[in-house]
C-alpha cells in the first residue's frame, strides 16, 4: 500500500490519475490529496474523481436537523460530502481546471437516504420502480450519490 498523499514518484509523473471515493475520509479535509494529486499530474495529464454529492434529499436532511452531529461520541468521522459549487472551489484552489462533472449514483442516493424505500422494492412489482430509478437522468443529476470531475491542470 502507498500513502497517496505523498507517492514516490517525480514530479508530473502520471498522465492519468484516478481517485474514487477516498478523497472525503481524511478528517483534515482532500487538500493533501488534492496538492499530491496536482504535483504527480503530467502537465497534460487528466485526473478523474470522485467524491459524495451533497444532494437535494441530503440538503433538505441537513436543514431538517435529520443528521446527528458529526466528531460526536455516538458518530465517529467518517466522510465528508460536498455541494457541486464546494468541490468545484476546492479543485480550482488546487489549480486545476473543471472539463467535465456529473452526478452518478441517483438510486443509492435516494435510497440511502429514504430508507423505507427498501420495503416498497420487496413489494410484487417494487422492481419496476428499482428498474426506472436506476435509469432515471433526472434522478442521477439531482439525488446521485455521487459527483465525478474530470480535470486538468489549469494552464498558466
Amino acid at each position: 500500500m502507498a500513502d497517496v498523499t505523498a507517492m514516490d514518484v517525480p514530479d508530473g509523473y502520471y498522465r492519468g490519475y484516478i481517485s474514487l471515493g477516498v478523497m472525503e475520509h481524511l478528517p483534515e479535509g482532500p487538500q493533501l490529496f488534492l496538492k499530491e494529486c496536482h504535483r504527480i499530474l503530467a502537465q497534460d495529464g487528466v485526473a478523474c474523481i470522485s467524491v459524495p454529492y451533497l444532494n437535494f434529499l441530503r440538503r433538505l436532511k441537513v436543514r431538517l436537523g435529520l443528521y446527528g452531529r458529526p466528531g460526536s461520541e455516538n458518530m465517529p468521522f467518517y466522510q465528508y460530502v460536498y455541494s457541486a459549487k464546494e468541490f468545484t472551489q476546492l479543485l480550482k484552489q488546487h489549480s486545476f481546471e473543471v472539463i467535465a462533472r456529473y452526478q452518478y449514483g441517483g438510486y443509492k442516493g435516494v435510497k440511502d437516504e429514504l430508507s423505507w424505500l427498501s420495503k416498497v422494492f420487496e413489494w410484487p412489482q417494487g422492481w419496476r420502480l428499482r428498474k426506472w430509478l436506476m435509469n432515471s437522468k433526472w434522478l442521477n443529476a439531482h439525488n446521485g450519490h455521487m459527483m465525478m470531475y474530470v480535470v486538468r491542470k489549469a494552464q498558466t
